[in-house]
């Protein structure tokens, strides 16, 4: 969206993904739940990045459709209103996974610290008998 034009303003009025299978059937179909207003934002040229996310339901039934259909066409259409700006680029991609747990240096200075101790307690033990 330009950021100097006075009626800065889009609205997405809709934005839906379509599976199709390899004859062109459509396999699956996931919308927004409602139209979305980014009126006045002030990202101007290529600083509006928006994360859109299939709900659950959507979620499970395109990963059925994927399974059934790996080699699924996906096709992206939008709708806007009110736009002195577009959606010009669009990207499929997996949403955020949870990280592996990391210890923190301080657990595994504890542990290691316990380690030692045991073992000098342990050989303490053969020196006495």
């Amino acid at each position: 969206m330009d950021t100097e034009d006075p009626d800065n303003d889009l609205t997405l009025n809709s934005l839906v993904l379509t599976a199709y299978g390899s004859n062109g059937q459509v396999l699956f179909q996931g919308s927004l739940a409602a139209p979305i207003d980014f009126g006045n934002e002030q990202n101007g040229q290529g600083h509006g990045d928006r994360v859109f996310a299939l709900d659950a339901i959507q979620a499970a039934r395109l990963q059925a459709v994927f399974f059934a259909n790996p080699n699924l066409r996906l096709g992206l259409f939008a709708s806007t209103s009110d736009d002195t700006g577009s959606f010009t680029n669009f990207k499929l991609g997996q949403g955020p996974t949870a990280p592996a747990a990391v210890p923190e240096p301080a657990t595994m200075i504890l542990f290691g610290t316990g380690i030692a101790g045991i073992a000098a307690r342990a050989r303490r033990r053969t020196k006495k008998a």
